[in-house]
């Protein structure tokens, strides 16, 4: 191979791997940066688990946190089923009282079976 050849292989390859290495710290920038949703039975496993060993909890006194969890979560399961019409609502108002009138006549939103808005022309 000719020194330029050489060259500029050397150069190609010192590209794609700077590449991977920004790649791989722009990925793990974003990782730590993101907020990742827990699912909340692995939530209430460590919780569980740190109540059962900070507290030092026989298996009774589990059982009775676990049916306190269990009530608590029904309860704040009713409420939440109680405003969800009620934002749903709120929502429905603003886009019709409020944001169909800047339109103009010929562009209204409207709600699509998703519960997405799309303007209609």
């Amino acid at each position: 191979m000719k020194r330029t050849q050489l060259t500029a292989v050397l150069l190609v390859a010192a590209l794609f791997f700077t590449g991977v290495a920004i790649g791989a710290l722009g990925h793990r920038y974003y990782q730590s940066s993101v907020v990742m949703a827990k699912p909340s039975e692995s939530l209430r496993q460590r919780y569980v688990s740190d109540m059962r060993s900070k507290l030092r909890l026989s298996p009774e006194q589990v059982e009775k946190l676990e049916v306190i969890l269990d009530d608590t979560k029904a309860k704040t399961k009713a409420v939440r089923e109680q405003y969800r019409p009620a934002i749903a609502k709120i929502k429905e108002e603003q886009v019709t009282r409020k944001v169909d009138p800047l339109a103009d006549p010929g562009h209204r939103v409207r709600t699509t079976g998703a519960g997405t808005r799309t303007t209609v022309s």
